[in-house]
């Protein structure tokens, strides 16, 4: 099972993640991985964490996605992909201009999305915690199995024009009578590289988008700030077919009840068919195994 964590920056996600990863590893094996550039996983468990999963308790690991690292990786495997499907772009002195993808829109996103997809899918976990970025960047890597599905949709239909073309060239003129095949296998492996990465594409956002296989947790705390927030990106989520399952009130306090009537209110009446729950708020927030074991949630 995997389980994201999200919401507003400082809301209290990490602190949420950590504590529903100790609850789960006392039945099982869990990994939680921290999505947000400014990490402080490690500054809740009070261990310094880096981008290899570590032992931090019996059957927990934790690790901090290294951004830099990643998207390096990711540029590197893309740069080979293409240096082998297209290796006259040396001829035309084109290889230089592969450095300019690190600048390109959604490589982080995608970048970070692949990393979360390898860490889900490392088998000796039972279960995985992301503890996802502030919304806004959460909901774009939600959101990119769903925006990849309709480029790839109109890259395999261009692609395919392409290759009819070809093959119509090739009918009518001898010039390409003898690389006819070659030509043709070339074009059909672009076409298969295409269609592989649909394939990819449409398994991520079925377990991610299967609430059998996926768990999404919004962290809220009792302002209108936060309470704007975490509706819209239901909204969102409910436009990408992801539903949300619980809502998680941080730092609540019984005088919440008096200083925000008007949003305890709409919080009941708007989230009524997710399972809301509440922590506590506690002076000095909860740091290191033995506060976070001893953390209890309650209804509303």
């Amino acid at each position: 099972m995997i389980y994201f964590f999200l919401g507003k920056g400082g809301v209290g996600k990490t602190t949420n993640a950590a504590i529903n990863a100790l609850k789960l590893s006392k039945k099982s094996k869990v990994l939680v991985a921290s999505a947000d550039p400014a990490h402080n996983l490690g500054d809740v468990f009070d261990i310094k964490l880096g981008h290899k999963p570590i032992s931090i308790a019996e059957n927990l690991d934790a690790c901090e996605i290294d951004y830099k690292k990643v998207v390096n990786e990711y540029l590197k495997q893309i740069t080979i992909k293409i240096k082998r499907k297209y290796k006259y772009l040396s001829a035309f002195n084109l290889e230089g201009s592969l450095n300019v993808l690190k600048f390109s829109p959604g490589v982080e996103e995608d970048a970070l999305l692949r990393e979360i997809w390898r860490l889900v899918n490392i088998d000796i976990y039972d279960n995985v915690i992301i503890d996802l970025p502030p919304t806004g960047l959460a909901l774009r890597i939600m959101a990119l199995p769903v925006i990849n599905r309709v480029w790839l949709d109109k890259l395999l239909k261009a692609r395919k024009k392409i290759i009819d073309m070809r093959e119509s060239i090739e009918n009518v003129s001898p010039v390409f009578e003898d690389k006819s095949s070659k030509r043709k296998n070339y074009a059909d492996d672009a076409y298969g590289e295409l269609k592989k990465i649909k394939e990819e594409n449409a398994i991520i956002y079925d377990r991610f988008s299967n609430p059998k296989l996926s768990s999404i947790i919004i962290v809220m705390n009792i302002d209108k700030l936060s309470y704007a927030e975490t509706t819209r990106a239901l909204e969102q989520l409910k436009e990408l077919e992801i539903s949300a399952q619980t809502i998680i009130i941080n730092r609540y306090t019984d005088a919440d009840k008096i200083s925000y009537p008007t949003i305890m209110s709409d919080i009941k009446r708007s989230f009524s068919k997710y399972s809301i729950k509440a922590l506590r708020y506690k002076n000095g927030g909860i740091i290191g195994i033995k506060q976070i074991d001893s953390a209890k949630y309650f209804s509303i």
